[in-house]
């Protein structure tokens, strides 16, 4: 996401780490980008939003 405080490589040793562990993750989904921001800033593991929905909030075949 832009305007984040990690880097991609950070988010991406955090992710593999937490999958690692075992422990029961959670990804809410979103309905378009603002959601998932929101989602974000509430501290879950990660955010899931397909690509219909993404093609579909941006106007987009």
């Amino acid at each position: 996401m832009l305007f984040t405080k990690k880097h991609a490589a950070e988010k991406r040793a955090d992710f593999r780490a937490k999958l690692k562990s075992g422990k029961l993750l959670q990804f809410p989904g979103a309905f378009n980008p603002l959601c998932a921001q929101l989602i974000e800033r509430k501290g879950f593991d990660g955010v899931y939003i397909s690509g219909a929905v993404m093609s579909a909030d941006l106007c987009l075949p």
